[in-house]
C-alpha cells in the first residue's frame, strides 16, 4: 500500500500538496515572497529594464499558480541579474522539485544555503530531494540539520520518519511521527504514516485510530479509508471493512485514481461484495 509524500507550499506553512510516493512526507516549506520592487518607466518614456526583483516577483507568482516552467524562466532571469538573490534560488528549487528535477533543485538549495546557512526550510526541502533520489544518508543529514536549526519543524520530523522507516527503524519512525503530531495535531499525513507503521507492526487498533484521525482531517484521503479497511478486516470486523472499502473506491473513482479504484474493487470482491 503506498504511502505519501507531502510538499508544503508557502513560507513555513504546513504541507499541502500530496505526491504519491512510498510514505507521506511533509515537505516543502514553500515559496518565499520577494521584496516588492517593480520596474519603473525610464525618463524618456520608454519602459525601464526589468529588475531582478521584478523577475523574482513574477517568478514567485507563477510558482504559486502552478506554472513551474514559467517560474523557472523568470527566476533564472532574476539570478542572471542578481546572482545573490536567495529568494530566487529557493523558489526556483521548488519549481524544479515539482517538475521532478531533483538534482537541479538540490543545486539551487545549495546556492540558497550558501547565502543563508541557517535556512532550516531549505535543509528540509533538500532532504526531500535526496529522499526522492534514494539517498537516505544525505536526506537524514538534512532533516537532522533542519531540526537542529528549528526544533519546532513538524514537517522535518515527519520526513525524518520516512527515512527511519526506509532503514527499518519503525519505532524511531513512530516517535518522529508522534513528535510531528505534537507540533501539528491536525496533520492527516503524519497520522497516516504512523497508522501505516502501526498496521505493519500488527497493532491494528492503534492503526485504526490513526487512520480515523487522518480521514477526520482529510475526508478525501482514500488511502486512509483503504488501509483502515485492511485493519478492520484483520480484526474480523468485516462490516466496517466493507464500508471503508466502498468509501475508498468512491474516492479513488472521483479522483481519477484507476489503480486505487481497482484495488478497492478487488478487495470488495475478495470479501464477497
Amino acid at each position: 500500500m503506498k504511502r505519501f509524500l507531502i510538499v508544503a507550499t508557502f513560507c513555513g506553512t504546513a504541507a499541502c500538496a500530496v505526491l504519491s510516493n512510498p510514505l507521506a512526507a511533509q515537505a516543502m516549506h514553500a515559496g518565499r515572497p520577494p521584496s516588492r520592487h517593480l520596474s519603473r518607466t525610464a525618463g524618456n518614456g520608454q519602459p525601464a529594464r526589468v529588475s531582478a526583483a521584478e523577475y523574482t516577483r513574477r517568478g514567485t507568482l507563477k510558482l504559486q499558480q502552478g506554472d513551474y516552467r514559467g517560474a523557472i524562466v523568470d527566476l533564472t532571469q532574476a539570478i542572471r541579474l542578481n546572482p545573490n538573490d536567495a529568494v530566487a534560488y529557493y523558489n526556483r528549487a521548488r519549481a524544479r522539485y515539482h517538475l521532478g528535477d531533483y538534482q537541479g533543485a538540490i543545486a539551487d538549495y545549495n546556492q540558497d544555503l550558501r547565502l543563508n546557512p541557517n535556512d532550516s526550510g531549505a535543509y528540509n526541502n533538500r532532504g526531500l530531494c535526496y529522499y526522492h533520489l534514494y539517498n537516505d544518508k544525505s536526506a537524514m543529514a538534512d532533516f537532522n540539520k533542519a531540526l537542529q536549526i528549528n526544533p519546532g519543524d513538524s514537517a522535518a520530523y515527519n520526513n525524518r520518519g520516512l527515512v527511519q522507516d526506509d532503514q527499518g527503524n519503525h519505532q524511531a519512525a513512530i516517535a518522529d511521527y508522534t513528535r510531528s503530531l505534537q507540533l501539528d495535531p491536525s496533520s492527516a499525513v503524519a497520522y497516516f504514516n504512523r497508522g501505516y507503521d502501526y498496521f505493519s507492526l500488527g497493532n491494528d487498533r492503534a492503526a485504526i485510530a490513526d487512520f480515523t484521525r487522518a480521514v477526520h482531517f482529510d475526508p478525501t484521503d482514500a488511502d486512509s479509508y483503504y488501509n483502515r479497511a485492511l485493519a478492520h478486516h484483520a480484526l474480523n470486523e468485516n462490516a466496517a471493512a466493507l464500508a471503508d472499502l466502498r468509501q475508498a473506491a468512491k474516492l479513488y473513482h472521483q479522483q481519477g485514481n484507476s489503480a486505487g479504484y481497482q484495488r478497492a474493487v478487488n478487495a470488495l470482491k475478495t470479501l464477497g461484495h
